[in-house]
């Protein structure tokens, strides 16, 4: 059985999100991105355009 660690935050988006966001890829192997056409267009989104 492989134990995959899992980061997935839909609800408790702090104000520190970029930061956090940067962190936790930092310290990743692989990521895998699923983002809804709502979170696309939402602030978060555009501000790393």
């Amino acid at each position: 059985e492989r134990h995959y660690k899992v980061c997935m935050d839909s609800t408790d988006m702090s104000d520190n999100i970029l930061i956090s966001m940067a962190r936790t890829v930092e310290n990743s192997c692989i990521e895998v991105l699923c983002v809804t056409q709502k979170y696309y267009a939402s602030d978060y989104s555009q501000l790393c355009k």
